[in-house]
């Protein structure tokens, strides 16, 4: 009666360890798909973006893999209108999120190596002309 106990508890003994193996190598493949995710987004992204009544704003959003950026924009009707802003970004999904000196919070979507700007409500900007606000990564 003992051996066919003891050979049960030792089934159910191993079976746990290979599950808690699995889940280990879950839990680390999942980290590094994470990681995949924000190394997929840094790098210098471009773009001239419509100005209502203007030529355009020449705009740079440099991203790097420490979670830090750098947000450039030029006025090219008036070229002594600039601004530089930096500080650390966040991601939730796809949404990049970067907080400017005052506060005011700009959101960027990544799609495959180029980045559309979105509104305050997280949607892409003019859905009609959404490729005009989008800036790619060289």
């Amino acid at each position: 009666m003992k051996s066919p106990l003891i050979i049960l508890l030792l089934l159910l003994f191993f079976h746990s360890c290979k599950w808690n193996i699995n889940s280990e190598s879950d839990s680390f493949r999942i980290k590094t798909e994470q990681q995949k995710i924000v190394e997929e987004v840094d790098g210098d992204y471009h773009g001239i973006l419509p100005y209502p009544g203007g030529v355009g704003i020449r705009t740079t959003l440099i991203l790097r893999k420490d979670s830090t950026f750098i947000f450039r924009t030029e006025n090219l009707e008036d070229r002594n209108i600039k601004m530089v802003d930096e500080g650390i970004y966040s991601r939730e999904g796809d949404i990049i999120i970067i907080t400017l000196k005052g506060g005011e919070k700009k959101y960027f979507e990544a799609d495959n190596g180029k980045i559309h700007c979105l509104n305050n409500k997280r949607q892409r900007v003019d859905v009609s002309r959404w490729s005009q606000y989008t800036l790619v990564r060289r």
